[in-house]
């Protein structure tokens, strides 16, 4: 069976000040019967060109929280495919750029409750629930649902690197497994 795959788009704004401006976007696949979205976005806010090493951590005000609604026992696979570094749109410079990641699936969107991802994937039931199902399926059944919570957060140096417009991209896939 061939699944279908949907596609969501959003953007992050690294703003820098001295003429420094970053631009990292994001594609999210998914598999049919999973929604994804945003709560919040990634967010570096305004950066001066020497300010060296910026880092938003787990739990930051500014770290992007995406929403991972499906069938509450399944098993997701997440998997993580970003740029290592931003490109200087009309220039030579490169900005590197580390991601990190981590998820939270007791239904709610708690740092406390974060596990961290190691690598560029990960695998997790939607909700944590050790016990299955809280009903076997039968004629008329309507298939529970909760919501995963992805949370992107990450850093940069910004010592001596060119002014100007900076852009990456992450791929983010998640499918049943």
């Amino acid at each position: 069976m061939i699944a279908m795959r949907n596609m969501f788009f959003f953007t992050l704004f690294v703003i820098f000040a001295n003429g420094l401006y970053g631009q990292d976007s994001y594609d999210i696949y998914s598999d049919e019967g999973l929604t994804i979205s945003t709560v919040s976005p990634l967010d570096f806010g305004s950066i001066l060109q020497t300010e060296g090493e910026r880092v938003i951590s787990l739990g930051d005000p500014d770290m992007a929280v995406i929403e991972i609604t499906g069938v509450e026992y399944l098993d997701i696979v997440v998997t993580l495919l970003p740029d290592n570094e931003l490109l200087q749109a009309d220039g030579p410079g490169t900005l590197p750029f580390t991601l990190q990641a981590a998820f939270a699936n007791r239904g709610r969107d708690d740092i406390g409750d974060a596990v961290l991802i190691e690598g560029n994937q990960a695998r997790f039931p939607i909700l944590n629930n050790a016990s299955g199902p809280s009903v076997q399926p039968q004629e008329g059944y309507n298939t529970p649902e909760a919501t995963a919570f992805l949370y992107l957060y990450g850093s940069f140096n910004a010592d001596s690197i060119p002014s100007g417009e900076y852009s990456g991209s992450v791929n983010i896939h998640v499918a049943y497994d």
